[in-house]
């Protein structure tokens, strides 16, 4: 039986190129750095980040090296806006993993798992380095700081039963302290 191919298309404002590359595994997300010069990609069975080069793709990292667990299965994947090492994942544990990529070996910073049912969204403020906020299906929204071992704010959507499904920051100077949320009762 054949692999069936995945394919990745990475394209900005900036870059004004598409890019576009085969997969070994199925993603469930992307993100790409700051500078556009790499992208992360993840899913139940890849963790990569990607180097972008003279128009094609290099692998840089492979994340999901030895060590198989649920914290490595990641449903969503961001990469902080602020520090071009810092990328965060959710999985299907419940867990928020940050990793960073100036790590000699493991590159695994931080641990949450703060969430009962699976976790589907994290996103990075756009100005902190350090506020980190995730949703899941849990319906619970956590307000994390890097610095902190436990999340140092938790909030329900409003029904609290309905699934998160996105959770961002507000992007404007005077918003973005705020955030807002879709869950699944629209």
């Amino acid at each position: 039986m054949s692999k069936k191919s995945t394919t990745a298309k990475v394209s900005t404002a900036s870059m004004k190129k598409d890019y576009i590359f085969d997969l070994d595994e199925p993603a469930e997300a992307l993100s790409v750095s700051p500078d556009h010069s790499m992208v992360v990609v993840a899913g139940r069975q890849i963790m990569k980040v990607y180097e972008i080069l003279d128009g094609s793709f290099s692998e840089k990292y492979n994340l999901r090296t030895r060590t198989m667990n649920l914290n490595y299965s990641a449903s969503d994947v961001a990469w902080s806006p602020v520090q071009d090492n810092i990328i965060a994942t959710t999985s299907t544990n419940g867990s928020v993993v940050i990793w960073n990529l100036e790590k000699s070996s493991n590159k695994i910073e931080k641990v949450f798992i703060r969430h009962s049912r699976a976790a589907t969204k994290v996103c990075f403020h756009n100005s902190d380095p350090n506020i980190v906020i995730s949703g899941s299906k849990d319906a619970k929204i956590n307000l994390y700081d890097l610095r902190e071992n436990e999340p140092i704010r938790s909030f329900s959507t409003s029904g609290g039963s309905d699934s998160v499904r996105d959770v961002q920051f507000g992007l404007h100077p005077d918003h973005q302290d705020m955030f807002v949320v879709a869950d699944d009762s629209g």
